[in-house]
C-alpha cells in the first residue's frame, strides 16, 4: 500500500511539471493573441492546474 501511494506522488509531481511546462507555453502564445475571452479561459485553465504551478508562473511572468 506504501508503494502505491508513493507511485501514485511520483505521477502527480511528474503531471505538475508538464502540466506547468504546458501552461508556460500557453502563457507565451495568448501573449500574441491578446484576445479577452481567451485570457478568461486561460485563468480558468490556470486556476485548476494547481499552486505548484502557480510558482512557476510567477517566476515566467
Amino acid at each position: 500500500m506504501v508503494l502505491i501511494s508513493k507511485i501514485i506522488k511520483k505521477f502527480m509531481e511528474s503531471v505538475y511539471y508538464l502540466s506547468s511546462i504546458m501552461v508556460i507555453y500557453i502563457i507565451k502564445f495568448f501573449f500574441y493573441m491578446k484576445n479577452d475571452l481567451h485570457w478568461k479561459l486561460l485563468i480558468q485553465v490556470f486556476a485548476l492546474t494547481g499552486k505548484q504551478n502557480k510558482k512557476v508562473f510567477h517566476i515566467y511572468i
